[in-house]
C-alpha cells in the first residue's frame, strides 16, 4: 500500500470525521434541518474515506493462493463500493430530509439558538484547508520523486535518451 495514499486518506478521515462532529454539534443547537442534512452529508464523506481506506489495505496484501497475481486490483472495488454507497445512501436520505421538510413547511417557525450555532469553536473552512494542504504536500512530494527519478534516467548511460537527437 502506497503510504502517500494511506496519508492522504487518513487526513481524509480525520478532517470530514471533525466536520461532522462540529456539523451535528450545531444541528442540535439550532434544531436545523439544513445543519442535519449538512451533518449526515459529512458523515457519508467519512464513511466514503473509511472505504477508500479499506481498498488501500486490501490491496496491499500480497498474493495468495487464490489471488495468484495479488489483490491490487481491491482497490478498484472498494471504489465503487464507496460510489454506490455514497449515492444511494446520501441521496436517499437527502431526499427523504428533503421530503419532511417539504410536507412539515405549515409548522414553520423562527429557528432558536442561532447565534449560538454560527459561532463555532474551529471553524470547518480550516478543517478543509488543512486537509487540502496534506494532500497537496502528499502529491507534491510524489511528484518530486517521479521527477527525480525521471531525470536519473535521462543521465544513465544505457538509457535510450528519447529527448537527445
Amino acid at each position: 500500500m502506497s503510504s502517500n495514499s494511506k496519508t492522504a486518506v487518513t487526513a481524509a478521515i480525520i478532517g470530514n470525521a471533525g466536520l461532522t462532529v462540529l456539523k451535528f454539534g450545531a444541528a442540535l443547537v439550532s434544531h436545523s434541518p439544513s445543519m442535519m442534512n449538512e451533518a449526515i452529508h459529512s458523515l457519508m464523506d467519512t464513511t466514503n474515506q473509511l472505504f477508500l481506506l479499506f481498498g488501500l489495505r486490501a490491496a496491499a496484501r500480497g498474493s495468495d493462493q487464490l489471488y495468484a497475481f495479488g489483490h491490487g486490483q481491491k482497490k478498484y472495488l472498494w471504489n465503487l463500493w464507496s460510489a454506490i454507497g455514497l449515492f444511494s445512501i446520501g441521496c436517499g436520505l437527502g431526499l427523504a430530509h428533503a421530503w419532511h421538510s417539504w410536507i412539515s413547511l405549515t409548522n414553520t417557525g423562527q429557528i432558536s439558538g442561532l447565534g449560538s450555532a454560527t459561532i463555532l469553536w474551529f471553524d470547518p473552512m480550516w478543517i478543509s484547508g488543512i486537509v487540502l494542504f496534506i494532500a497537496l504536500v502528499v502529491e507534491a512530494y510524489v511528484l518530486r520523486i517521479a521527477w527525480l527519478e525521471y531525470v536519473s534516467r535521462l543521465d544513465s548511460p544505457l538509457s535510450s535518451r528519447p529527448l537527445v537527437n
